[in-house]
């Protein structure tokens, strides 16, 4: 938290010429007005005129959230300044495009439209990510041995078991039945996206316990940001639980993906260290 200290208005400027990017980005290529979101029943402020004002907050809200997470845990990661910087805003601004393409399924909006309302936000996390990682970020020694890209397999597969077992026990809205392959290679490629994102950004707590490292991974880097994507729906339609159920159940599979990667690892690096060379 020192770098916040010292540098607490670089941060907010940050956020400023971030949240600008984002918004000039949107007037260029979409407008909220081009989404399809007839099947939700239009939020507080939208039947008070306020959208925008609530648009605004959020952006406030959002952007403030990843730089703090960011400043939190930048000295986890390996690498130099502006490399952790652009890898975490390619990975949260990656998480906000793949997951913008869920509404294709829910409110039959088109793969253009969501392409140009995702891409926005992707640019300008990645812009606010190298950014941070110039001004408060610090180089760390890269280690030689290269992360298991098996760990984006098992994120992976235990993302898209929690979301069937919300789909079809806790009874969120989705489009499993009427668009199983479209449901299906959505829920696979979020989940790819959010093991890619680990793989990624390669958070470093190797003296912590499994536990702590699948929390501060799926229940802080992905949780609050992944929250902040979902909230931005209730500035647009009525609050619904069935977002907060949905999220939940990734975050809670996603730190049960990775704890169950990380404890077959280090099982696998004890067997390897107990074992005799062979003469």
């Amino acid at each position: 938290m020192a770098a916040l200290y010292k540098n607490w208005w670089k941060v907010v400027l940050i956020i400023i010429v971030s949240i600008l990017s984002n918004i000039i980005l949107h007037g260029i290529m979409s407008s909220i007005e081009t989404a399809n979101i007839s099947l939700g029943e239009p939020s507080i402020f939208v039947k008070n005129d306020m959208l925008i004002p609530a648009l605004l907050v959020w952006e406030v809200l959002a952007f403030s959230i990843f730089s703090l997470v960011f400043l939190l845990i930048q000295d986890s990661l390996p690498g130099k300044k502006l490399k952790k910087g652009f890898l975490y805003g390619l990975s949260i601004g990656g998480l906000y495009f793949v997951g913008m393409f869920e509404t294709i399924l829910l409110f039959n909006n088109t793969v253009i439209t969501e392409f140009l309302m995702g891409l926005p936000d992707l640019l300008s996390f990645v812009l606010a990510g190298t950014l941070l990682g110039l001004a408060v970020g610090t180089d760390r020694a890269q280690e030689s041995k290269r992360q298991d890209v098996l760990v984006v397999f098992v994120i992976a597969l235990f993302y898209v078991f929690g979301r069937y077992f919300a789909y079809t026990v806790l009874d969120i809205s989705s489009t499993y039945i009427i668009k199983p392959w479209g449901t299906f290679f959505w829920t696979l490629g979020l989940g790819l996206w959010v093991g890619t994102m680990y793989l990624l950004i390669q958070p470093k707590n190797r003296e912590k316990s499994i536990a702590f490292q699948g929390v501060f991974f799926g229940g802080f880097i992905l949780g609050l940001n992944w929250v902040m994507n979902h909230v931005f729906l209730f500035t647009i339609i009525k609050f619904d639980s069935d977002l907060l159920i949905r999220v939940g159940v990734d975050i809670l599979f996603t730190i049960i993906g990775l704890c169950i990667y990380l404890k077959w690892i280090n099982g696998s690096a004890n067997i390897d260290l107990q074992t005799p060379p062979s003469i």
